[in-house]
């Protein structure tokens, strides 16, 4: 578990639920960051680094002379330096984002000299008079860095969920829609799956309680599988289910499992909550060899479901089953 760091110097930083703190001019800057003994990198809203403290030189390898008035890229790996610009590009918008004024999360950065480190790294967003900048506090994790098992763990799998990811299950949905072509009679099927009203559920409950509906429902998912079948975590709160060689009659009670299962009362954080979802569904008889145009006929078919009410299932029927 990450370790707040900073919690004697509190009062040095505002806490904000998505709104900026304060500050007047840049010379707050020296005010604010003076005592934290952390790393502190403070970039503008083009992520270019304006503000790299001794501790920042010691942790990333980079003398500030180096650093400064370049892209805050350079701390990172190739993949977080994507997800920081996106996620930087979705709060321009005003869209939320767990990465800004939600705490410390642990990321891996890149030293100077290539080698990747372990951090704790919190980014709050602070206003200048020259617009809004990211203030971004790191300390050195006590974790491990990942092992070989954990990349092949992470390329593979979801990591909030434990389930398969999307990059998996097109791999194996590929698969199935080749076996079914060579096998004329033998079905698999598609089963997605999307929560009703999520995001609704975030503003009343919080993005931690809704982590851990997501849990969850995997865990109830995974608990109805065939040992046969997979489950994936496509995105947000949307989850496939990949099942082979099932009866095309018997899809709709398959699905209808499944649906119970998900919906039926759950407890969160002391809270009783009861989802509903959508389900669409696409019957792989060996017509479509492709993962994508599988998995957007199932989708298809859950925005049907959803368009309708949501709480109920919807078959493709395109394939003439």
């Amino acid at each position: 578990m990450a370790v707040d760091p900073l919690t004697n110097n509190k009062d040095m930083i505002k806490e904000a639920d998505n709104e900026p703190s304060a500050l007047s001019n840049p010379d707050s800057i020296d005010i604010l960051i003076s005592g934290i003994t952390d790393s502190v990198v403070m970039t503008d809203s083009d992520g270019d680094v304006r503000v790299f403290n001794p501790s920042a030189e010691k942790l990333f390898g980079y003398s500030a002379d180096e650093i400064l008035g370049k892209s805050a890229r350079l701390l990172m790996t190739a993949f977080d330096a994507q997800r920081f610009h996106e996620r930087m590009q979705r709060h321009s918008r005003g869209e939320p984002t767990r990465m800004v004024n939600m705490g410390y999360k642990e990321v891996v950065a890149r030293h100077k000299d290539g080698t990747t480190i372990m951090i704790n790294l919190s980014i709050k967003t602070i206003a200048l008079e020259s617009g809004t900048h990211f203030l971004c506090i790191a300390n050195e994790s006590t974790y491990d860095l990942p092992t070989i098992d954990d990349l092949h763990m992470a390329a593979d799998h979801d990591s909030l969920t434990g389930l398969y990811n999307r990059n998996y299950v097109s791999l194996e949905l590929n698969r199935a829609a080749d076996r079914c072509r060579r096998n004329p009679g033998r079905h698999a099927a598609v089963i997605r799956i999307n929560i009703d009203r999520f995001s609704g559920m975030n503003e009343k409950y919080g993005y931690s309680a809704c982590d851990a509906i997501l849990v969850e429902v995997a865990g109830r998912i995974t608990a109805r599988l065939r040992k046969s079948d997979l489950a994936c975590r496509l995105s947000g709160d949307e989850f496939a289910i990949l099942a082979y060689d099932v009866k095309p009659e018997m899809v709709e009670t398959v699905a209808q499992a499944f649906h119970s299962r998900i919906t039926a009362p759950m407890t969160i954080e002391d809270n009783e909550i009861t989802i509903s979802s959508s389900i669409g569904v696409y019957i792989i008889d060996g017509k479509i060899f492709d993962a994508e145009p599988i998995l957007l006929k199932a989708g298809a078919a859950c925005k049907v479901a959803k368009r309708l009410g949501g709480n109920r299932i919807r078959i493709d029927t395109s394939s003439g089953m």
